[in-house]
């Protein structure tokens, strides 16, 4: 038996499952604090005990690690200069 051919723009359709209301409500929550600088501990440590897990699930794939400095774009000297004095 021959398999198919699927031409490039002619793939079978994958269904994704729709992420829930709350999924989407606590990836805005995390993106917008980690934009903000907050740390991920500092997230985590400000929502209640019994949603951490769903929380943690909901953001598992956006959480970032480092520092959120460390994902900002490169500083010239003048600027690195002026961030290690105030």
């Amino acid at each position: 038996m021959k398999k198919p051919h699927y031409s490039r723009h002619n793939l079978p359709q994958v269904k994704k499952e729709k992420s829930s209301i709350s999924a989407i409500i606590n990836r805005k929550f995390y993106q917008n604090l980690r934009a903000r600088g907050r740390s991920n501990q500092y997230i985590f440590d400000m929502i209640q005990p019994e949603r951490r897990e769903q929380f943690f699930k909901d953001v598992h794939d956006r959480i970032t690690v480092g520092k959120p400095e460390d994902n900002q774009e490169k500083l010239n000297w003048a600027q690195k200069l002026l961030k290690s004095i105030f």
